[in-house]
């Protein structure tokens, strides 16, 4: 009887000891600053330090930006990237002075994040094309953003 209890408590224990290392690992967050005001989804976010994290934890595809200081915060849906992540990073698509975000890297997921374009983004990549056939320099290009993971 002793060796079924001591069986028992031992089985709980490693129980316990898996599903704290796995919720550990589903609940990973990104710490970013961003210098920049960005554009994430459908909703203009000022500069400053950020927090990224998934919705759910068995899910990938919806995140969370949201300024330490709580005072700005939206949802985005992303799309799944081809690439494995392998540092946090974030990556934003510049179209003359705007930035929009591209994609999330967090480890620790199976694919990098990505995020389509808007579109008010694809108006202004259209814009700045027209831009430079008249001798405008305007440029679009990627700027990335190294995060910390918790």
């Amino acid at each position: 009887m002793k060796k079924q209890i001591t069986s028992a408590l031992l089985g709980f224990a490693m129980l316990f000891v898996l599903a704290a290392s796995a919720s550990a690992q589903t609940t990973r967050r990104m710490t970013v600053h961003i210098p920049f005001d960005f554009v994430a989804g459908r909703t203009q976010l000022p500069a400053g330090d950020y927090t990224v994290r998934r919705i759910l934890s068995n899910s990938e595809s919806a995140l969370i930006f949201e300024s330490e200081n709580g005072q700005s915060k939206t949802t985005v849906v992303t799309n799944r990237g081809d690439d494995a992540p392998e540092r946090a990073q974030i990556v934003f698509r510049q179209r003359g002075a705007q930035f929009f975000l591209d994609s999330v890297s967090l480890p620790g997921t199976s694919s990098v994040r990505v995020m389509p374009e808007s579109k008010e983004e694809k108006k202004i990549a259209r814009e700045l094309i027209a831009g430079r056939q008249a001798g405008d320099t305007a440029a679009s290009k990627s700027v990335t953003v190294s995060g910390s993971v918790r």
